[in-house]
């Protein structure tokens, strides 16, 4: 069984990144900082070679144990295969049963792809990505998702909000949409390298322009930060799961200079698909507040209760996106089919997503409604209405992932999520970490009432537009 979603709402569950920072910091601490400025602790969670690890203890065998000419040319499986074997059979000490080890080489096979969003989900994690798509979260209720970017030659990873769910306890504390969670319960999340300061201090002491006492202190702060902080997992894990934990998040806001502490407390957050009503002037308005199992078939029974004209305000805002086929269910429904999206898939392969062309079924013109947690599957929707003539931009520029995740289950009750695609517009225009910029922009701080009154005043302004259109075109064929 699979099931494609987006990128941001795939990753609410924990992350499948192990401690492989700390395994890289080691690695280049190894070959680089004076080895009397790293203490025992420091080379555990570094998990250094065995050649470099208590090498007094370490005994030696021959290069290839056991193999005979039949061996050669193993393929990486059977190498794979071997070392199980000998583990099996060699091992000291008691032994994982199979599918604990099972589940650890999966783990550490889709870590390896240092992908936030591929990830092994054990059964329970499994279980808490099903309820989130039929609108059930658990922990503070905002999908988070992990971005990464290259600074001087490393990449960072951070958890950033994408959107505070209706109700819970995320928008309750008062967390926003693109704020950066640095610490929980006041442990820094481990989503860059800490070492990355020593080794500049050490380039200054091979310039001479710093002593070796600033490089102990360094190492020092970096092994503190280590000790003292939380892997993108457990960080996650916090964020994501469990009812009545208290925790107090450090958040980077955007516009403001200091961190800003919440705190919040977890529950499970029931998220209706939508809410749907009437604006003044008879303009039907339909909030989608997430893309769930139960969204496309809400969205049609709305869709039919709302008045036809002079339009439809579709609002987006706070979407953080969700399944694929919904997405796909409600862009047919609001146009008349075809390309919807476009996917690129392995080795830039372009796949359209499409409906059936239904030529006579009536359209009526949209404003979409969007901001800075529009995320995924919402950007995309967003995107195919924009770029098939139906829909206008409104608002501020979303948040930027395009990114499409494929869930692969497991016999046993577990599963894997893997990042199979990227999505584009019916252009073939991509969206991914710059976002949608709205064709009318609003400033965030405006207030709601003013920001409706300008959607329904495009939509009357449009519907003038057409009337006028329709009565040109009827006199010059009066006159043919």
């Amino acid at each position: 069984m699979t099931r494609r979603r987006m990128g941001t709402f795939a990753s609410i569950t924990a992350v499948g990144l192990a401690t492989g920072f700390a395994w890289a910091a080691g690695s280049r601490l190894n070959a680089g900082l004076p080895e009397r400025l790293l203490d025992r602790s420091t080379t555990r969670i570094a998990q250094a070679s065995g050649d470099g690890a208590n090498p007094g203890r370490l005994r030696r065998v021959a290069q290839r144990p056991q193999v005979s000419d039949d061996d050669v040319g193993l393929t990486p499986l059977d190498t794979f295969l071997q070392v199980y074997q000998l583990v099996k059979q060699n091992y000291v000490d008691r032994l994982p049963d199979d599918r604990k080890m099972t589940h650890g080489a999966i783990r550490a096979m889709l870590a390896d792809l240092n992908d936030p969003n591929s990830r092994f989900l054990e059964p329970a994690e499994r279980e808490a990505l099903d309820n989130e798509a039929r609108g059930r979260y658990a922990g503070i209720g905002a999908p988070v998702s992990i971005l990464a970017r290259k600074r001087d030659g490393h990449t960072e990873h951070k958890i950033v909000i994408v959107a505070p769910l209706p109700g819970s306890p995320a928008e309750k504390a008062g967390l926003r949409p693109g704020d950066v969670v640095t610490h929980v319960d006041g442990k820094w999340v481990l989503g860059s390298d800490p070492f990355v300061a020593a080794n500049r201090v050490l380039q200054r002491v091979k310039a001479r322009d710093a002593d070796e006492e600033d490089l102990q202190k360094a190492v020092e702060a970096a092994q503190q930060r280590v000790r003292g902080g939380m892997t993108l997992v457990q960080a996650q894990k916090k964020l994501t799961t469990g009812q009545d934990a208290k925790h107090t998040l450090t958040v980077q806001r955007a516009g403001v200079k200091d961190p800003v502490k919440v705190e919040v407390t977890t529950a499970v957050t029931e998220v209706a698909p939508l809410v749907a009503r009437t604006l003044p002037g008879g303009v039907g308005y339909i909030k989608l507040n997430v893309l769930t199992e139960k969204s496309a078939a809400a969205f049609k029974q709305a869709l039919a209760d709302l008045p036809r004209q002079p339009g439809l305000v579709l609002d987006l805002r706070g979407n953080p996106g969700g399944l694929l086929q919904p997405a796909v269910e409600i862009g047919a429904q609001l146009t008349r089919g075809g390309n919807l999206f476009v996917e690129m898939g392995p080795q830039n392969k372009r796949r359209a997503v499409t409906t059936p062309v239904a030529q006579n079924r009536a359209t009526r013109p949209i404003v979409v409604l969007v901001d800075r947690g529009t995320a995924a599957l919402a950007e995309a929707l967003a995107a195919s209405l924009r770029d098939k003539g139906v829909g206008t931009l409104l608002g501020g520029r979303t948040f930027g992932d395009a990114m499409v995740q494929t869930l692969y289950a497991l016999p046993d009750g577990s599963a894997y999520t893997l990042t199979t695609g990227k999505l584009l517009s019916p252009g073939g225009t991509s969206w991914h970490g710059a976002g949608l910029t709205p064709q009318l922009a609003v400033a965030g701080s405006t207030p709601e009432d003013q920001v409706l009154t300008r959607a329904v005043s495009v939509l009357k302004n449009r519907a003038n537009v057409a009337a006028a259109a329709r009565g040109r075109a009827s006199a010059d064929a009066a006159r043919r």
